[in-house]
């Protein structure tokens, strides 16, 4: 199993996301790095975000030697 909560918390405490610059929610005018990493609807990620969450699972297909691995770049 990938523990994905736990490598996206640690991206995100190493991007200083928590807490939120300014306080408050993430909503569709949050700007800055945040709001650069999600699409409008802060579920989904952006074309910044996207690539770094995809890495985090390719990094957790190695990690675990799993045989998918092989069709990684």
């Amino acid at each position: 199993m990938i523990d994905l909560n736990a490598a996206t918390v640690a991206l995100y405490n190493a991007m200083s996301f928590c807490p939120i610059p300014g306080g408050g929610d993430v909503t569709a005018s949050t700007t800055g790095p945040v709001g650069d990493f999600f699409c409008d609807d802060h579920t989904h990620f952006s074309a910044t975000g996207a690539p770094q969450i995809a890495a985090l699972i390719a990094q957790g297909i190695r990690s675990l030697n799993l045989p998918l691995a092989a069709y990684l770049k």
